[in-house]
């Protein structure tokens, strides 16, 4: 409030940010999520891919998000595919999805590092969810179950930025890419967002903005320890400050 005064600053629930960009970005995905759940019967879920490097606080941005906009509504669930073995693992946390929504919850899913491999094949969930995606159900054996409602988030593990994902650097790679349903997935998101997280990015550009991320998380750390904070200012001796 004192050193930022003069600053645009987004705040999302309890998320803060201060990068342009990534306000821009948060509001777009919150329209996106707005219009989406206005919608009586979408027929398909609403999905979205998210970027940043390891502990930039992907899930968390889209979690304030998204309980901003829609508070009582929403109920979380996430599913890490590095730890599926097998599509059953998929099937059954798609029947989660659909119970949700059965109970007139809206379903918050987090499919995280969901371009990790299957087995020995890289990017090999990313087909497996393309009829989800598309059509806004799942098979069973000879059974189709309709998914209903729901907001799918894609957290990326492996690329940092959604500009770096599925973008092949010659003629073979691209033919690779393709044979993995990589355009096919892309073209079913309706959305992304890049966090940056609390280090320097690894971008052409330079960014020496990291170091108000690095405050801005500091700040909310301290804000939820007791005593910490009184009348909005740190009771922090000057010397450890």
């Amino acid at each position: 409030e004192k050193a930022l005064k003069n600053v645009p600053i987004g705040k999302f629930g309890k998320l803060v940010t201060v990068d342009r960009q990534e306000i821009e970005s948060l509001r777009t995905i919150g329209a996106l999520v707005s219009e989406y759940v206005d919608l009586p019967r979408p027929k398909r879920p609403l999905s979205i891919a998210v970027f940043g490097p390891p502990g930039s606080g992907k899930s968390f941005g889209i979690k304030q998000l998204a309980m901003s906009l829609r508070p009582g509504e929403i109920e979380v669930r996430e599913f890490n595919m590095s730890q599926f073995q097998s599509t059953a693992e998929l099937i059954s946390a798609l029947h989660q999805v659909r119970d949700i929504g059965l109970c007139h919850r809206l379903p918050l899913v987090f499919w995280d590092e969901f371009d990790s491999s299957m087995g020995d094949m890289p990017l090999g969930w990313l087909r497996h969810f393309l009829a989800p995606m598309q059509d806004g159900k799942f098979q069973e054996g000879d059974l189709d179950h309709p998914i209903g409602k729901a907001i799918f988030v894609f957290a990326g593990g492996t690329s940092h930025r959604f500009q770096e994902f599925g973008q092949p650097k010659n003629e073979e790679e691209r033919k690779a890419l393709k044979e993995l349903k990589v355009p096919d997935f892309i073209s079913r998101l309706r959305g992304f967002l890049n966090v940056l997280g609390p280090n320097p990015s690894h971008c052409a550009v330079r960014d020496p903005f990291y170091v108000l991320r690095r405050a801005i998380l500091l700040r909310s750390m301290l804000n939820e320890a007791p005593g910490i904070l009184k009348n909005k200012a740190a009771q922090i001796d000057a010397g450890v400050l």
